[in-house]
């Protein structure tokens, strides 16, 4: 798939982030690609009830607007299942 959805957040200092995200796969068995400062974490997802997978830590330099981008790249059903949020914690 080529489509990408991007959230932006605000952290507010320099510090560590950690970052997830609740997916549902809908009964699939579904990969998603996560990129975060040019990092990228490709994610199996699968199941038919909403899960919290890790994806992963960062370090940011200073307070400033992250562009999370979330992408389907492999799909098993109809469609790669519902993103319903994303969690962040850390220092930063």
């Amino acid at each position: 798939a080529q489509t990408i959805c991007t959230a932006y957040v605000r952290v507010s200092q320099a510090g560590s982030v950690k970052l997830s995200i609740l997916v549902n796969a809908l009964n699939g068995t579904n990969k998603i690609k996560i990129t975060l400062f040019n990092k990228s974490v490709e994610l199996p997802v699968s199941g038919n009830v909403e899960k919290e997978y890790f994806v992963g830590e960062w370090t940011v330099n200073e307070a400033t607007y992250l562009a999370i981008q979330i992408q389907g790249i492999s799909k098993t059903g109809a469609n790669f299942g519902i993103v319903s949020g994303l969690g962040l914690s850390g220092t930063a």
